[in-house]
Order: structure tokens, then sequence, then C-alpha cells
């Protein structure tokens, strides 16, 4: 083959390899821009919902909008306006209906929550204060624990304050308010052991017991109804952890133990009924009750009996519950010593010390003070009482 054949065809290949190379780079060119349109188009678009259920990403707009003092009527037309404004056009729509399920679910996924962190904790404290509003009693309830830092991609643990809700009680006696303690931990605890979650995270099912076991300590003010409330709580936990104690040793007897213990407790308790004849004229319902208290003391003694056996360090483990009192009333306190002693500095060097403003009724009355004062006349109770 002669030169200028060879020539010929390099530059043939040479100009096949460019314009391959041109279309490679064209088609390429074109499939990114179909890209950047294709996701333009997306962005430009958001469904509310997928397949006919609304989004994750849309339970949580509805929470956070809810959660911000959104009416429930109007979060659709907000979604839709932000939207808007930004360019993005919103496809489908959501109902107060709808708005008020979320709400609803987003609630039992709280209490599940809280229940399942409940149980990995290893202690925590509660804390309440209550008001009263047209006399219906309110009551305000948390717990404080360490919990897994959802945020993080380590093990690591946070302090964090969960809030138990506010609920109204039938009066304003730490019996009812412990009564409603045990209901609101009970209702976590149930509605977390029979969710699929709760039934997938394995292990036995947590009960009030095993929650008060871990409690350590509770926050209130200084009221005495509230210190009453820390103690009978305090109380509540002693009862608990007898009542563990007692299980597990009922679980290590043997069955004829059980039987003897069992029939012991029976006899006292007939015989502190009056007798067999007593016993059988007795109602089902009150026989039922008062074996079911005979059980709970037969318990409760066997678990006596192994807390005196424990070691002093496991005993006060298991016992440890301290109570804090709110701050607030040294804080006025502190603000009434200190208003006192520069009332008393004002004094001794001679300064005048803050003007008095008072209302506009009751500067009319201070003025007819000042002038009863001024003329030697008495001050009348009302004068004086608008002057404190």
């Amino acid at each position: 083959m002669s030169s200028d054949t060879r020539l010929k065809n390099a530059q043939k290949e040479i100009t096949k390899l460019h314009k391959g190379f041109c279309w490679a780079t064209q088609v390429k060119e074109r499939a990114v821009e179909t890209a950047k349109t294709k996701v333009i188009r997306q962005k430009s678009v958001h469904h509310l919902s997928h397949k006919g259920v609304f989004t994750q990403d849309t339970h949580n707009l509805v929470h956070f909008l809810s959660q911000s003092g959104c009416s429930a009527n109007h979060i659709n037309n907000i979604i839709n306006a932000v939207l808007k404004t930004a360019g993005i056009t919103m496809v489908g729509s959501i109902s107060c209906t709808s708005v008020s399920r979320i709400i609803r679910e987003g609630y039992f996924a709280a209490q599940i929550q809280l229940g399942h962190e409940m149980k990995k904790a290893e202690t925590m404290t509660f804390s309440a204060d209550g008001t009263g509003h047209r006399s219906i009693n309110y009551n305000s309830r948390h717990a404080h624990m360490l919990v897994e830092d959802y945020e993080s991609l380590d093990s690591r643990k946070i302090h964090a304050t969960q809030f138990l809700g506010i609920k109204p009680s039938r009066d304003g006696s730490s019996k009812e308010a412990i009564a409603d303690w045990q209901t609101t931990i009970t209702e976590i605890l149930d509605l977390y052991n029979r969710s699929p979650f709760g039934k997938r995270s394995g292990g036995s099912l947590i009960g009030l017991v095993d929650i008060l076991i871990k409690l350590t300590g509770m926050n209130t003010d200084h009221c005495a109804k509230e210190k009453k409330d820390a103690y009978e709580m305090e109380e509540l936990k002693k009862w608990a952890v007898n009542q563990h104690l007692g299980e597990e040793a009922m679980l290590e007897k043997s069955l004829q133990e059980i039987y003897r213990l069992q029939m012991d407790a029976q006899r006292k308790m007939t015989q502190a009924a009056g007798g067999q004849q007593k016993w059988e004229a007795l109602p089902e319902a009150i026989k039922s009750e008062k074996r079911a208290k005979m059980v709970e003391n037969v318990v409760q003694e066997l678990g006596k009996g192994v807390f005196k056996l424990l070691d002093p360090n496991e005993k006060c483990l298991l016992r440890l519950f301290i109570w804090a009192g709110c701050g607030c009333h040294k804080d006025l306190n502190t603000v009434q010593g200190g208003y006192i002693a520069m009332e008393k500095w004002w004094k001794e060097h001679h300064v005048e010390g803050p003007v008095l403003l008072a209302n506009q009724n009751n500067d009319m009355v201070l003025e007819e003070r000042n002038q009863a004062i001024a003329h030697g006349d008495e001050v009348t109770p009302a004068q004086e009482q608008a002057l404190n």
C-alpha cells in the first residue's frame, strides 16, 4: 500500500473518530439536559400523597404547623400558599378530618415512643404541678430520663424531658393525684405493649411496677399537698420494690411451698372475716377482692423478707428517692429581702425611695388620704387598703 493511500485512510479514521466524539458529546449533553429538566419538573411539583396515602413529609409538615398554632381549617391553604410562593405546584389537598387524624396518629406514635424510652431507661424522675380553672383541677406531668439521641449515628444518650399531658382530676387530694399518675403511666405502657413496635422489640411486657422501681425522685413545689404527693409516690415505690422481689422469690419456690403459703394466708383471711360461716355469707365480689388482696399481701411479705437480706448498697439503690422543691419561693424571698435592705438604706441616708404609682381609682383615694392626714383627720380603712 502506498503512502498516499495510508494517509487517506488515516484521515478518514480521524474524521470518523471526530464525528463519533461530537455525536457522543451531543448525546451526553442532551441526556444531562433531559435529567435537569426532569429534576426541575419533579421539584416544581409537590405530591401530598403517594398511592392514596399521605406521605411522611406531609405528616411532619402537618405536625409542625399544628404545633406552631395553625388551625386545622387553614393548614391546606397555608401549604398551598407557601408552595405557590416558591414556584411549586401542590398536587392533592388535605381536609380538616385528615389533619385531625394525622395529629391523633402522631399522639399515638409519641406515646409508643415514650413507652419504649421508659422501658430502655435505667432510671427516671417525675415532676408535676397543678392549677384550678372554674372549679376544675388540672395537673401537668413530665418524666425526665436519659434517651437515645436519634440524630446521632453513635449510641450515645442525652437528657430528655418528656411531656405526659395535662389532665383534669376529680379533686386536689394526694390520693387522687397518685391514682392519676398510675392511670397515666399504665395507659402509656399498655399502648406500647399492644403496638406492633412493642411486640417487635422483644423482651417481656413492661408494667407499672417496672417503672416505679426505676423512679428515683420527684420535683414539685413547696406546698403541703405536693410534698404529700412526693411522699405517697415514695411509698408506692417501696410497694413496687417489695412486689418485684416477692414475685421473683415466688418463682423460685416449689408448688408445695406456694400451697402452704396460700393455705396459711387463706386461714388468716377467714379468721379476719369472723369465721368460715361469715366468710361464706360474703358476696362473691367482696370475696374476689379479698382473695386478690390476700395474694398481694403474700407477695409483699416475701418481698420484704428478701429485701432484709440484701446488701446495704443494693437496699440504698432500690429505695433511692429524692424530692426536690421548686426554687421560685426562695427567689421571691431574696427579692423581698433585697427590697427591705434598700428601703432601710434610703431611710438611713435620707434618700427619697421609689414613688408610689397607684392606678386611677386608688390615686383619688390616696389623695383623699393625704388631705385627711394634712388636716389631722382619721384615715379610713378604704384609704389604708388603697395605700397597701
